[in-house]
């Protein structure tokens, strides 16, 4: 094991364990989270990944405290400090990838018998309707965020 030198009575600093487990989901295949971080290329910066006072030391200067979560604001970029910040279970669990399956290239938005389904997640999954364009959806989900001043990203419609 490696020697941090912020371990107390034997006890490891809350963030030596945060940076065991993102190693653990980037690098080692038997992780149960390996499959949505490492077989998706998601790596931690050299840095981080071979120096845990380096990652405390950054964490304790950009935000973290006892129960906040790491979260990547890019959800497919690495673990690097540009791309890192500590947030609430809350706003973490928001900034998800879009479904492997999702066929409108929106999160929230799918396309159920002939009518486009807009949806958010937030503490519970919560139906917005039912829209004849997949840009009205996009613009319901978008409008009951800004309504609800939610931490989910706005989307912006491209087109067909």
């Amino acid at each position: 094991m490696i020697k941090h030198g912020y371990a107390k009575n034997g006890y490891k600093h809350p963030l030596y364990v945060t940076w065991t487990n993102i190693k653990r989901r980037c690098y080692k295949a038997r992780s149960t989270s390996y499959k949505n971080y490492g077989a998706r290329s998601i790596k931690v910066c050299d840095e981080w990944k071979n120096d845990p006072k380096i990652f405390i030391e950054w964490a304790l200067i950009n935000g973290y405290e006892q129960g906040l979560d790491i979260d990547r604001i890019d959800n497919d970029g690495n673990y690097t400090p540009s791309n890192c910040r500590f947030v609430t279970r809350q706003v973490n669990s928001v900034n998800i990838r879009k479904h492997k399956d999702n066929t409108s290239g929106y999160t929230g938005i799918s396309k159920k018998r002939n009518k486009w389904n807009a949806r958010i997640r937030f503490n519970k999954n919560i139906n917005l309707g039912c829209y004849s364009s997949k840009k009205e959806a996009l613009q319901k989900r978008n409008d009951f965020i800004i309504k609800n001043n939610l931490p989910h990203k706005i989307q912006k419609y491209i087109g067909e």
